[in-house]
């Protein structure tokens, strides 16, 4: 368990706070896409790598597998967070793996260990204005050479040198002329040759042995290149053709593949191996195919020949086909579909298999990307005993209970099977959660005490609810949603719906960009609820911008009376065209800002504070924002008490977004995130996102005890609880890959080892 510095509010209890799972993992296939397998022996083990999206955004993979089959490393190796998703490949440089990938201008790489340890922290970057996407590689046992392609109306094939470090040793010119692919690299024990299209090369890492070779490679218009050395003489293919080449650099043409791009060419000690997929068609349409396996002999003649399906699906042409031997067997690692998933698409696996050598005989397929299960949208509420946390899976919405003394429910109830949007509070005696589901906000009574079940249940009539939020002053439980408007209503102690009609707060035109309600009580009847946010980019044609709302409030009392009509603004926004808001225009006002976004409110005991992620314009270049978190207080009377709506509010944080705020009696407890929101910019592609925490004593004053919780690809608002002097924070963040795998896995930090332990002593 990871330990962490505890806020003040909780330093009566302990001086530290444990992370603690709020359910124990259950392994399967793991979530989201894997593609484009790629493998390689040390002559031992395999190394496996491909693109996994298990945490949403891509990352690279692998996992060591021994001779016979036995995976290594059961929940994989996160190879690198971000990088190394284009077409990765990988080999063995003589005393580690190497992992590369062309990003279509620079080269990555990562080197990983025997053992499994990834040896850079990240990846190491050659920018070498490389085409993409592929790049070739070969290893002679003390240097790695990847050739890759550059240039533009004259390309060059070059090849970078890279010694056991992975350190760039030189960077060659090897070939240049009007072919845009990149050369074919091998190693036969004293020298690397190169081939690309009709010219051969030797070279070392001191630069060409002599002057290219013409040699005669005819027959496919297919430009894509392989090359492989029995340690004197080589076989070499061309589109769906091959060559025998000797070692004075004459081909011969040997025959006709049963696939036209090959996927795999390597030497097995006695055989060559070349791997491709054989597509297949049905009704009119290519299918996914066949996995083609071809062994020739050291003179390019044909031993065997195999065409391999593990399952009806078949292998994905383009992501998987990736052949590695040990001399002894074969490893054929691919990427299909997923028999497991139960999701609306389809999405792909990782998979391998042990193939026999001569007779290449596979063994039973074994799934490769394997992890726990995701979860997602924690949020928890404390009594004085103990907390509840609800929290999503893809089979619905879970809850369990975490005792301050270390004890938690034996299993997780599940509330429903539908996927919604969840709010959880402590009323005074027992826990009401509140959900949106279908047509309906649906509020459950779950008891503090006793058997963990639902003992009530109600429901608020609705059209598209979602946003549900709950708020408690011990007296009253208000339910506020968003349906086409914002809308609140009255939870009984027993769960059940006091309100047969909701009471609308704001209608649909003062609430159109809400994706986020927060509302507090200020423990004399009355609760402020605050909405508002930001609709995200499209990414259409042509590509508009996010948009930003108007963050507002309105205070509603305990007896369903609404008080401000129309609602407080908290902060107003122009659009992201106007010059007011352009760095490079005369007009620019650095005041002004284009979103508000994730709003949040706490009750100090005098006055609402309320809190918000801010974006402004950075730069004239482009439509780019970034964010920091503003707040205001607001009045028990509804007045605004720092300033007018139309400026940007007391800074708080810079560099952050969805903020959470919450009083512990003595001071602010804050937790947002930095990095990219999903609304920023119109890429497609996923990043993840850093977790934070800290506390202040005022509005304005200094950010304090600020810590990281972790990363996590989804931005739901960090949920905060305190109770009786303690505070238990809610959030997702990526699990330790030997543990759960590297997916988004829900957390509480509590206090609750820490007391423990001391009862220990």
């Amino acid at each position: 368990m990871r330990l962490f510095a505890l806020l003040p509010a909780l330093a009566a209890v302990s001086a530290m706070a444990v992370e603690i799972p709020v359910s124990e993992p259950v392994y399967g296939p793991a979530p989201g896409n894997q593609y484009y397998a790629a493998a390689a022996s040390d002559g031992e083990q395999y190394l496996a790598v491909w693109v996994d999206e298990r945490a949403e955004a891509g990352q690279s993979y692998a996992t060591r597998i021994a001779a016979d089959g036995t995976l290594l490393d059961p929940n994989g190796i996160r190879v690198a967070s971000g990088g190394l998703t284009y077409y990765p490949s990988v080999l063995w440089g003589g005393s580690a793996w190497f992992v590369l990938s062309n990003t279509c201008s620079a080269i990555e790489l990562v080197r990983v260990g025997r053992n499994g340890v990834t040896l850079d922290a990240k990846p190491r970057l050659f920018s070498v204005n490389a085409w993409c996407p592929g790049v070739s590689a070969a290893s002679d046992g003390r240097y790695v050479a990847v050739g890759y392609v550059t240039g533009y109306s004259k390309y060059e094939q070059r090849a970078l040198i890279l010694d056991a470090d992975g350190q760039q040793v030189a960077d060659l010119l090897l070939f240049s002329g009007d072919e845009n692919v990149s050369p074919a690299i091998t190693a036969d024990g004293t020298s690397f040759v190169a081939v690309v299209k009709n010219q051969a090369l030797r070279f070392d890492r001191n630069g060409p042995l002599g002057a290219a070779r013409s040699i005669s490679i005819e027959g496919s218009a297919n430009p894509a290149m392989g090359i492989a050395s029995d340690g004197k003489e080589f076989l070499i293919t061309r589109g769906g053709l091959a060559f025998w080449m000797s070692a004075d650099l004459v081909t011969q043409f040997r025959m006709q593949l049963p696939f036209s791009q090959v996927q795999s060419l390597f030497w097995t000690g006695s055989n060559y191996v070349i791997s491709g997929v054989m597509p297949f068609y049905e009704n009119g349409h290519e299918n996914r195919g066949r996995i083609g396996i071809v062994l020739l002999d050291r003179d390019g003649r044909l031993v065997a020949q195999r065409e391999m399906q593990s399952s009806g699906n078949g292998a994905n042409p383009p992501n998987g086909a990736a052949v590695a031997g040990n001399g002894r067997n074969l490893l054929v690692a691919w990427n299909e579909p997923s028999e497991a998933h139960v999701v609306p698409y389809t999405e792909d696996d990782t998979y391998a298999s042990i193939v026999s050598l001569p007779d290449l005989t596979p063994a039973p397929r074994r799934l490769l990307s394997f992890s726990a299960g995701s979860q997602f949208r924690p949020v928890t509420a404390a009594g004085p005993d103990n907390s509840l946390t609800v929290w999503q899976e893809s089979s619905g919405v879970y809850a369990r209970r975490h005792w301050r003394g270390g004890r938690t429910d034996p299993a997780p109830l599940r509330l429903t099977s539908a996927l919604t949007s969840a709010a959880v509070v402590f009323n005074g005696s027992d826990f009401i959660v509140a959900t949106t589901e279908g047509h309906a906000v649906v509020t459950r009574r779950v008891p503090a005490a006793g058997e963990l079940r639902i003992e009530g249940e109600g429901h608020f009539d609705a059209e598209d609810p979602e946003y549900v939020e709950l708020a408690s002053d011990g007296t009253t439980t208000l339910a506020a949603w968003f349906d086409g408007g914002v809308y609140a209503a009255r939870v009984g102690a027993d769960g059940a719906a006091i309100d047969k009609t909701a009471l609308q707060v704001a209608p649909y035109s003062l609430a159109d960009t809400t994706h986020r309600i927060s509302v507090a009580p200020d423990r004399s009847g009355t609760f402020l609820v605050i909405w508002g946010g930001s609709l995200p980019a499209c990414y259409c044609s042509p590509p508009t911008p996010a948009a930003g709302g108007t963050l507002r409030g309105a205070r509603v009392t305990s007896a369903l009376t609404l008080l401000d009509h129309p609602p407080i603004d908290v902060t107003k926004v122009i659009g992201v065209f106007d010059s007011h808001s352009d760095p490079g225009s005369r007009l620019y006002d650095p005041q002004h800002s284009v979103m508000a976004d994730a709003p949040s409110v706490t009750w100090n005991g005098s006055e609402w504070l309320v809190v918000w992620n801010r974006a402004y314009r950075a730069s004239s270049a482009n439509l780019g924002t970034k964010e920091e978190i503003r707040g205001r207080r607001i009045a028990r009377n509804g007045t605004l008490l720092d300033g007018a709506p139309s400026d940007p509010g007391i800074l708080i944080a810079q560099d952050a977004f969805a903020p959470t705020v919450a009083w512990s009696g003595s001071g602010y407890l804050l937790a947002w995130y930095s990095g990219v929101p999903t609304y920023r910019g119109y890429s497609f592609s996923r990043t993840l996102a850093s977790l934070h925490a800290a506390s202040f004593d005022h509005l304005g004053g200094a950010l304090a005890n600020e810590r990281t919780l972790g990363e996590s690809p989804q931005t739901d608002p960090i949920s905060i609880s305190i109770a009786s002097g303690v505070t238990t924070l809610a959030y997702v963040r990526l699990g330790d890959d030997q543990r759960f795998g590297g997916v988004p896995r829900a957390f509480l930090e509590t206090p609750i080892a820490a007391r423990r332990r001391a009862a220990g002593r």
